[in-house]
């Protein structure tokens, strides 16, 4: 599961710059390796999800947790 987030979010955003026309830089080089780079080995998904899920839990509109959540 984790390793397919990974994934995921690598695509979307290599969609997103293609979108732009982002991805081939002026001097022929690509930003490609750097966001894989990013995206596999800094990424930062799994802690905020964690936090998210585990500490603050179910966010029902108007309760303190959605608040939190917020903040």
């Amino acid at each position: 599961m984790k390793r397919e987030l990974k994934a995921f979010a690598l695509v979307a955003t290599a969609v997103v710059m293609m979108a732009n026309g982002r991805l081939p830089q002026p001097d022929g080089t690509s930003d490609i390796p750097g966001i894989i780079d990013q995206g596999l080995n800094h990424s930062e998904v799994e802690q905020t999800l964690e936090w998210l899920s585990d500490h603050i839990g179910a966010r029902l509109t108007g309760s303190l947790a959605l608040r939190k959540a917020r903040e």
